[in-house]
């Protein structure tokens, strides 16, 4: 996968919210609040950078408001977004 994020942001696997396999159609604003942190990249105007490693976050599942606005990037059957890391919450650490 070639998508990169631009700095301040993280590139998130959204979780697939209709998992039971029947075919439904999506609400047109559908809220998810969680996903997969695949990648990131920190800016220099970013203070977090220096208080937290995102590092540990990759790879598990992280927090963030709800996302409504836009649409996810779609490969295969994943969906993917861009989100500013300073709207990411939380990560699972056991995950």
């Amino acid at each position: 996968m070639n998508l990169k994020p631009l700095p301040g942001y993280a590139f998130i696997r959204l979780e697939k919210k209709y998992a039971s396999g029947l075919s439904s159609e999506k609400q047109r604003f559908e809220r998810r609040s969680c996903g997969v942190m695949i990648d990131f990249k920190t800016g220099k105007d970013t203070e977090l950078k220096a208080m937290y490693s995102y590092d540990s976050a990759i790879g598990k599942t992280v927090y963030f408001e709800p996302f409504n606005e836009g649409e996810p990037i779609k490969i295969g059957d994943e969906e993917y977004v861009f989100l500013p890391l300073k709207e990411l919450r939380g990560f699972d650490a056991k995950a």
